[in-house]
């Protein structure tokens, strides 16, 4: 029993341990533009970032109007584009669509921490009420996928342009009110979106931006689970 008590010493001081708390949301809308929130340049997705290995998006049926052809590659170029312009925005009529964005873990070989994901939409109502749900999988386990939530604005904004951002954080359990020192999802090797429709209506939410934050993961790290 004593020679058990001693490896499991040293194997708790050879992994650094992440916390995981409770995952917080909020979401807050500006009237009068499609764009009224920056997006960020520089979080792990955005294209050109030295994080992102790959993307992918699945049954995704693109729209065409007369500012453009609607396109999920929107979602991570690091702008939120024009007000009313619809090759600035990634806007599905298939009934929902996924996208997968696959990290590069040939440094970062224990992936990512996931410490901030924020998400950005606008257009006229309803088109700004987002409807989505996000994924995980891990640089152990790349294709088993680990759901961190489903996530939804619904403002009940009038005809006017709009602009929604939802927030998601990991609080961490320490006691302190800016919800930004948890980790939303550990060891990350792919994250995934899937959005939805919104209710009532044949197509999904017009967006503009999806922005994931975080840093690669010590090796060895061990994470307590939510």
């Amino acid at each position: 029993m004593k020679f058990v008590h001693i490896a499991v010493a040293v194997l708790l001081a050879a992994a650094p341990i992440a916390i995981q708390g409770a995952i917080h949301t909020n979401w807050v809308v500006v009237v009068g533009t499609d764009t009224g929130y920056p997006s960020a340049t520089l979080d792990l997705i955005n294209t050109g970032s030295a994080a992102l290995e790959s993307e992918q998006h699945d049954d995704y049926e693109s729209y065409t109007g007369a500012t453009g052809t609607s396109s999920p590659t929107n979602l991570n170029d690091g702008t939120t584009g024009g007000d009313n312009i619809v090759g600035d925005i990634a806007l599905d009529l298939s009934n929902g669509w996924t996208s997968t964005y696959i990290l590069d873990t040939t440094t970062a070989r224990a992936g990512y921490h996931v410490t901030k994901i924020q998400t950005i939409c606008g257009w006229t109502a309803p088109l700004g009420d987002q409807r989505y749900e996000v994924f995980y999988s891990t640089a152990s386990a790349p294709d088993s996928f680990i759901s961190i939530g489903s996530f939804a604005c619904s403002t009940n904004v009038p005809s006017d342009q709009y602009t929604t951002r939802i927030t998601i954080t990991d609080d961490d359990d320490d006691g302190d009110a800016d919800y930004e020192d948890g980790i939303v999802a550990s060891n990350t090797k792919k994250i995934r979106f899937v959005f939805d429709n919104i209710p009532g209506y044949d197509y999904t939410a017009c967006y503009r931006e999806m922005d994931v934050f975080g840093d690669p993961a010590p090796t060895g790290t061990m994470i307590v689970v939510r």
